[in-house]
């Protein structure tokens, strides 16, 4: 139960900060800790392996929701993600007159 919830709250966090390529190095990561912790319990092979699936699983979810989230925020909030925007030249023209 923990290790999936801190799965999802890991994916969340990465789908608000990073872009999709950042997903590899943390399933990879994730699976290798949670294959750590199953061998320091004691957990059988197949144990381990069904709680490397669900923790991939629910981190990749938590990545989609997160970037769900951070589209909704982005929207809520009119920015254009972090770019600041020029004036074009009609705009400007305009407030020199």
């Amino acid at each position: 139960m923990i290790i999936t919830t801190i799965s999802i709250l890991v994916g969340i966090v990465v789908g608000l900060r990073f872009k999709v390529f950042i997903l590899v190095p943390t399933v990879g990561l994730a699976t290798a800790l949670v294959a750590a912790n199953g061998i320091m319990l004691g957990d059988g092979i197949w144990r381990i392996a069904a709680t490397m699936v669900i923790a991939a699983t629910l981190l990749q979810l938590g990545y989609v929701g997160g970037s769900v989230l951070r589209l909704i925020i982005g929207v809520a909030r009119g920015t254009d993600h972090g770019r600041a925007s020029m004036p074009n030249s009609a705009g400007v023209f305009r407030s020199g007159q």
